[in-house]
C-alpha cells in the first residue's frame, strides 16, 4: 500500500460513499483517502498507483474522530485526554464539547463508525456481513473461485483499511487493563467471527454443501489462520505478501476438505 509523506490519513465513511457513487469504481480499488487541512483537497489512492483528487472537507466532528482515533492508537484510551484531542483537531476543549459530551461519547462515536464502516464494505460485497442466513446463497452457489475471492477481499479490508487498523491497535493495548475495551476487542476480533461462520458453515452443512462435521470447529479452522496473519501483519507490515499467500492456500485447502464431493458447487 502507498503511503503519503507528511500527511494524516482519514477514512470516513461519508467521503467514501461519496467517491463511490460519484465514480462509479468499486470499493475493493479503494487502497486509502489523504485529506490535507490546508488546500481542502481528499486525495484518493487507488490500487496501481492511480491517484484521484477531490474537492470536499471534514466536519469538525469527522476530524474529532479522526484526531481522537490515531491518539487512541498513539497512546492508548485512556492516557489520551479531551484536551490533546481538542488540540489536535485545532479548537479548543470548551468547542470539543459542543459535539461530544466525553471522552467516551468520542469513543462510542468511533465504535458507531467503525461498524458503519464494516457494514458498508460488506454491502460494496454484496453481502449482509452480519446474518450468516442472508449470506448463504453467495457461498452454496458459487465457485471455489469466488469465495477465496471474497475471503481475500474481507481479510484485505480489515488489514489496509487505516480506521481498522489504528482500532485494533487501541484495542490491543487496552485490553489488558480496561475491561469494558477488552469486552469490545473480543466481540469486534473473536466472538463474532465465529458466531457469524459458525451460522453459516451451520447453513452449508444443513444443505449438504459440505461434508457433515461440526460447524463450531470448522468455524475454528477457518478462523484461526485469517486471526493469526492479521495480527503477524500489524506487527510486521513487511510479511503482508507472506500472510496473503498463505491465506489464499489456507482457503483453497479449508474448501477441498470440507467439500461434499457430491455436491457440484464450490
Amino acid at each position: 500500500m502507498k503511503r503519503f509523506v507528511n500527511c494524516k490519513f482519514y477514512f470516513i465513511d461519508d467521503i467514501n460513499k461519496k467517491f463511490a457513487e460519484r465514480t462509479y469504481l468499486p470499493l475493493d480499488r479503494l487502497m486509502s483517502i489523504n485529506y490535507n487541512k490546508e488546500s481542502r483537497l481528499i486525495d484518493i489512492n487507488l490500487t496501481k498507483g492511480e491517484h484521484i483528487l477531490s474537492e470536499g472537507s471534514l466536519s469538525t466532528k469527522q476530524r474529532i474522530l479522526a484526531e481522537a482515533l490515531s491518539l487512541f492508537a498513539e497512546k492508548g484510551y485512556e492516557p489520551v485526554t479531551v484536551a490533546e484531542i481538542a488540540k489536535a483537531v485545532g479548537v479548543k476543549a470548551p468547542a470539543l464539547y459542543k459535539h461530544y459530551n466525553s471522552k467516551r461519547d468520542i469513543f462510542d462515536a468511533i465504535v458507531a463508525q467503525m461498524q458503519a464502516s464494516y457494514d458498508q464494505q460488506a454491502a460494496a460485497m454484496q453481502m449482509d456481513g452480519r446474518d450468516a442466513g442472508k449470506d448463504q446463497s453467495l457461498y452454496i452457489d458459487t465457485s471455489e473461485d469466488a469465495t477465496v475471492k471474497r475471503s481475500m477481499e474481507l481479510f484485505l479490508y480489515f488489514l489496509r483499511d487505516d480506521n481498522e487498523r489504528k482500532f485494533r491497535k487501541m484495542l490491543t493495548l487496552e485490553q489488558y487493563g480496561d475491561k469494558d475495551l477488552a469486552a469490545v476487542y473480543a466481540k469486534q476480533y473473536v466472538d463474532f467471527p465465529l458466531a457469524y461462520q459458525s451460522a453459516l458453515f451451520g447453513f452449508m452443512v444443513g444443505t449438504g454443501v459440505t461434508i457433515p462435521v461440526n460447524p463450531q470447529i470448522m468455524a475454528l479452522q477457518y478462523y484461526a489462520p485469517v486471526y493469526f496473519y492479521l495480527r503477524v501483519c500489524d506487527r510486521q507490515p513487511e510479511r503482508e505478501a507472506e500472510a496473503l499467500a498463505a491465506l489464499e492456500r489456507h482457503f483453497r485447502q479449508f474448501i477441498r476438505l470440507y467439500h461434499n464431493k457430491g455436491e457440484s458447487n464450490l
